[in-house]
């Protein structure tokens, strides 16, 4: 897996980092396997036992489709669904965050770009924010929806983001912190062959939602905080390190020296007595300095995390207090 990064604005009132993370790729046909009581077989391969799953799944790797028949018959008679699922696609996630101090909020931009190898187009983007932002943005081309806490962007007519293809300048205006979150991709299934009723299946419906999209990792606008318990606060930062690092987010070999600087700054201030503001802030100035060499060995989102989540800190001292 290869990773582009981006720095895209240092100036006066704006600070804006952005980066592209790893190339998320749809899941592996479980071929050979049994599952919601069908066998997943590769076109040409021998069948496992009928009398365990007589609802054979044929895979064909030259289209990436999936063949539902009955009793392993490819006979047309027997096919009941054909399908190429949603999640045959390679997409690349980039977040834009920056920070606008003369508005005192931050500007979340997205950018998914589908790559050329992808067999299928993108239908909508989805993520769960759980609260209703400043402003939520939106290309002129795909519609944004806000229900029970979940946001979409979709277009479900033409033009989707076909292979080689991006969507642009989506996202959030907020003045929530970034956190870690898992931003959804629903890929176009083709229908090759079935009707509508055949989805009513638990079976097919399971198997077909297994491979309908992508989730991929990202920052979005957290809830505002009414009050910020210091070493709870830090202790989530150190969390979300952990959960990016997988991601292409934080090179392993640098994992464990920016966790480093995290952790030693949850025990100074995990162990701090009620400190004022001048001692606590001194302890994340360090830290904001001891992170610095890593600003260009890590991506920009990872660092515009971990960086903004402490100067929240600073910016809302007034907010934050301590157990002890």
């Amino acid at each position: 897996m290869r990773t582009l990064i981006g720095l895209l604005l240092l100036a006066v009132f704006y600070v804006d980092s952005s980066a592209i993370s790893k190339i998320y790729s749809g899941m592996q046909i479980p071929t050979n396997t049994i599952k919601y009581g069908m066998q997943f077989i590769e076109k040409g391969k021998p069948l496992m036992d009928l009398t365990e799953a007589s609802t054979v799944v044929y895979f064909d790797e030259e289209d990436h489709s999936l063949k539902f028949t009955i009793l392993g018959i490819e006979h047309p008679d027997s096919v009941f669904c054909h399908v190429i699922p949603g999640d045959q696609i390679s997409v690349q996630i980039s977040c834009s965050l920056l920070w606008d101090d003369q508005l005192q909020q931050y500007h979340y931009r997205y950018n998914v770009h589908l790559l050329e190898e992808s067999i299928v187009s993108i239908e909508m983007l989805s993520l769960r924010l759980g609260f209703e932002p400043i402003q939520l943005i939106s290309n002129p081309d795909w519609d944004p929806l806000y229900r029970t806490g979940a946001v979409s962007w979709s277009r479900f007519i033409e033009p989707k983001i076909e292979p080689g293809n991006s969507i642009t300048d989506i996202g959030f205006d907020s003045k929530g912190p970034p956190k870690v979150a898992d931003l959804y991709v629903l890929g176009e299934m083709k229908i090759l062959k079935g009707a509508p009723e055949y989805f009513e299946s638990y079976a097919l419906s399971s198997a077909l939602t297994d491979h309908s999209g992508l989730y991929c990792v990202t920052l979005i606008p957290s809830p505002i905080p009414e009050r910020i318990e210091a070493a709870n606060w830090i202790s989530s930062v150190v969390q979300g390190i952990d959960k990016i690092v997988g991601n292409g987010y934080i090179p392993k070999q640098e994992y464990y020296n920016v966790r480093g600087v995290a952790t030693n700054l949850h025990n100074l201030i995990y162990n701090a007595k009620n400190p004022p503001f001048t001692e606590w802030n001194a302890y994340i100035e360090s830290a904001l300095s001891d992170l610095e060499p890593f600003e260009s060995l890590i991506e920009p989102e990872a660092y515009s995390y971990i960086t903004e989540n402490l100067k929240y800190m600073q910016r809302h001292k007034d907010i934050v207090w301590f157990r002890k």
